[in-house]
């Protein structure tokens, strides 16, 4: 009795622990099934990826210092700025947390400003009709 339920009990442990069986009962061969649908992740940019490797060192002071020269950076995605900013609410130092922003607030790139718009009562010259050059 006692081999029995051994054995039984093997069985099961060892079925459970197999992981996933697919059966099919259909008799359609591989080419007609639906190929799966895969989901990709946006890629993450290399500036992301060293926010994320400056907020696992040990050390405050070299997070900060990372922190601080990558905003300086003059090219920042607006995703890498939110990523930076989201990064240095979990410094300790409240210091270190304010310069930071600063210097991200402040490193911003100016936006671009549009052509002025010209008057309405400006007309346009007229071609040929230039002023004789005054002797």
């Amino acid at each position: 009795m006692r081999k029995t339920a051994f054995v039984g009990s093997l069985f099961i442990v060892s079925t459970l622990l197999s992981g996933c069986i697919f059966v099919s009962s259909s008799k359609t061969t591989p080419q007609e099934h639906p190929k799966p649908h895969c989901v990709q992740t946006p890629p993450v940019s290399a500036t992301i990826a060293e926010i994320d490797a400056a907020g696992k060192l040990m050390s405050p002071s070299a997070k900060a210092n990372i922190y601080k020269a990558i905003a300086r950076r003059p090219d920042l995605t607006t995703q890498e700025r939110i990523h930076l900013t989201n990064a240095v609410t979990h410094l300790m130092s409240p210091s270190d947390k304010e310069e930071i922003l600063l210097i991200l607030v402040n490193n911003h790139p100016a936006p671009v400003q549009p052509a002025p718009k010209q008057s309405r009562t400006a007309k346009p010259p007229i071609p040929g009709t230039a002023e004789p050059p005054e002797k």
